[in-house]
């Protein structure tokens, strides 16, 4: 048996990324149709997706309780987790049908328990009223236990993306500051092949100009030799 964690601490013993708004994780009193009756529930509503939590609720009852949920696992993804015929202690001593709603909402999971404990006859809060507290301790321990992990997880996957993004920004800082260096040079060599272009081209004006004179030159020549 797993040490429990005091239920007045759930809200607080876990640390929520940045910009993570607290949600409340205290179950309330609900109520869920189910075999074609109302039966009363407790109701709570946490960030993770519906077979994240499945899985984590499935491995704690089976932990603490030798108790097996059918429903999630191998080709199976049921709304109600089941466990028939089961001896859950801190609710009973005697097997009793032990059920969990879950479904997605808008934030993450809706999550509801309930027991049946005589054919017909449900936990409430009227008629079983310690059976019904039992099965919310039960609740508030697992939430206490796995939310801290389940965040912790988000945090850690938070921090390697983080990392991973650092490294791609430098490389492509290295590759900005590379394609800039090759820029620069290649403006220095345009330059110095422009100058270069420039001073070819004043060789070759002079070049003519002394080309056109002694043409020039050669023209009065000849005509002085007639």
């Amino acid at each position: 048996m797993k040490k429990h964690i005091t239920p007045i601490i759930i809200a607080t013993i876990f640390i929520l990324p940045a910009g993570m708004k607290a949600q409340d994780i205290t179950p309330s009193e609900g109520i869920i149709a189910y075999n074609d009756a109302p039966r009363a529930c407790w109701v709570v509503n946490v960030d993770p997706e519906p077979k994240t939590l499945k899985k984590a609720w499935k491995d704690y009852v089976k932990d603490d309780f030798d108790v097996s949920l059918k429903g999630i696992g191998f080709l199976s993804n049921r709304d109600v987790l089941t466990a028939e015929e089961a001896v859950v202690r801190p609710i009973s001593p005697d097997p009793l049908n032990f059920y969990t709603r879950i479904v997605e909402d808008v934030n993450g999971s809706e999550m509801k328990l309930f027991a049946e404990l005589n054919p017909g006859d449900y936990a409430n809060p009227t008629d079983h009223t310690g059976e019904f507290r039992a099965m919310r301790r039960i609740l508030e321990d697992f939430l206490a236990e796995y939310l801290p992990t389940y965040y912790q997880g988000r945090v850690n996957d938070a921090e390697k993306r983080m990392v991973e993004l650092a490294d791609e920004r430098e490389k492509l800082k290295k590759e900005i500051t590379r394609d800039s260096e090759k820029i620069s040079s290649l403006e220095e060599e345009i330059e110095q092949r422009r100058l270069e272009l420039e001073s070819n081209q004043n060789q070759l004006d002079l070049a003519e100009s002394k080309l056109e004179a002694r043409r020039q030159k050669l023209e009065r020549i000849r005509n002085q030799l007639r």
